[in-house]
């Protein structure tokens, strides 16, 4: 009893620690590129396992039963966020000419709202990863990539702009689209081991290098004119092209991730449906990257952080064939388009098959929601995972039903297009003993 009672204290003096660390703090949003996890609704703190588990817990390296190879997950994943992508398209798509111009004020004064609007952008995210466990042991090599877009006025308004529409080559002022990226390749080693005196509960940690790239380009949107005297926008002396890799800055920094995972029915064996609590700290160090003097310039602070996040998350097995698991994070996530922040909600299914260890097909489905943003719609989650003697194939995807709509003008005729806001992908290859 005593065992028991100090377990139960041990873990939750653990979450409280790591809630009480991070309960103001702001990260950078939680990459789902593996498909099992995408799949269930982009859950995994208490549910992953093999090599891939430490990504998500490495505390799960610490569980007896969870089995050794290497997987080799990769996935991408898009959001657009507010009517940026319209308001664009439409300012893109205004015709006219002479006076006649200063008809479309309203309008343009719209298109910019949505291009500027607090919030609004456009976010890009992908991974890729070499995982191996051996044992209690992990190795790891993981490419993390992050983009946002976002539209700035620099002090472009709906008359300067009808103004440029009307003499086309006479622009004083343009809207621009400012562009982030941070690529950060983490590569390292975790241990998760099982407290002997805590039945079920185990602990783990990563430590890992990290190779970081930063970029920054601020793109006008108006190119056809005279635009040299427009020095807020990079691409003002370079005929419109983006100049993104022009403004790489590479650095390297540490990064420290920790988690927790309690199999609960080991320390009380009447507990049905086999619960599973977790809790994971990654990069709790926030370690931080050099910016470029380009985007120093435009007023950055010299450092971009790949701040810490937490996320717990529950499972429960109602039977040997059946998985359920949720997942919610605890930080809320800044992203590189201001104003935007993701607090992401999910909760997933499985269904095994055949539930062989040399056979099996796995069917996945789940849903999950940005809690940080009240506009946003309900994602929804699927894939499977093929086992045929111990070599495994996975695929995830994910959509949202909201939708983005673009109006396209070809050959004299106009037509409407329709885009998800949010769409994602992932596949994963492994062999897992």
């Amino acid at each position: 009893m005593t065992n028991k009672r100090t377990g139960r204290l041990s873990f939750f003096l653990l979450l409280s620690v790591l809630a009480l660390t991070f309960r103001s703090a702001f990260a950078e949003q939680w990459n789902v590129f593996d498909p099992r996890a995408m799949a269930m609704g982009g859950t995994g703190v208490a549910s992953a396992n093999g090599a891939i588990g430490d990504y998500w817990n490495p505390a799960s390296l610490g569980e007896s039963d969870s089995p050794s190879g290497f997987q080799l997950p990769v996935g991408a994943h898009a959001n657009i966020a507010g009517n940026v992508l319209q308001g664009a398209n439409d300012l893109q798509n205004i015709s006219c000419s002479g006076f006649g111009c200063a008809l479309y004020t309203n309008e343009i004064n719209t298109d910019l709202n949505d291009i500027t609007g607090s919030g609004n952008g456009a976010l890009a995210n992908a991974g890729a990863g070499m995982d191996f466990k051996f044992g209690h042991i992990a190795f790891f090599v993981n490419e993390l990539a992050y983009g946002g877009a976002q539209g700035q006025l620099n002090g472009a308004t709906d008359t300067s702009i009808a103004d440029y529409m009307q003499n086309n080559n006479n622009a004083t002022a343009s809207p621009s689209l400012k562009v982030q990226a941070l690529s950060a390749t983490e590569a390292g080693f975790g241990y998760g081991h099982e407290i002997p005196w805590v039945p079920g509960l185990s602990l783990g940690g990563n430590l890992k290098a990290i190779m970081g790239y930063t970029g920054y380009d601020n793109n006008c949107l108006f190119t056809n004119g005279n635009i040299t005297n427009l020095s807020t926008c990079s691409n003002a002396n370079s005929g419109g092209k983006l100049q993104l890799k022009n403004a790489l800055q590479e650095s390297v920094a540490p990064g420290v991730d920790l988690g927790a995972l309690w199999d609960v029915d080991k320390a009380f064996k009447w507990m049905p449906f086999h619960p599973k609590i977790g809790i994971t700290g990654r990069d709790i160090n926030d370690p931080s990257f050099s910016e470029s003097q380009a985007a120093m310039t435009d007023g950055a602070g010299g450092q971009m952080a790949l701040g810490g996040n937490v996320r717990a998350g529950v499972s429960l097995s109602p039977f040997h064939w059946w998985n359920i698991s949720a997942d919610v994070d605890l930080t809320r996530n800044v992203t590189l388009v201001d104003g935007l922040l993701y607090q992401m909600a999910g909760v997933g299914t499985e269904i095994n098959i055949f539930n062989r260890p040399w056979m099996n097909l796995a069917l996945r489905a789940g849903l999950e929601d940005n809690i940080a943003s009240p506009t946003s719609a309900l994602i929804a989650t699927g894939g499977f995972g093929l086992n045929i003697f111990h070599l495994m194939v996975d695929l995830g995807v994910q959509i949202t039903p909201q939708m983005q709509y673009l109006q396209t003008t070809q050959g004299g005729s106009s037509s409407s297009q329709q885009i998800p806001s949010d769409i994602a992908g992932s596949l994963q290859i492994g062999l897992m003993f």
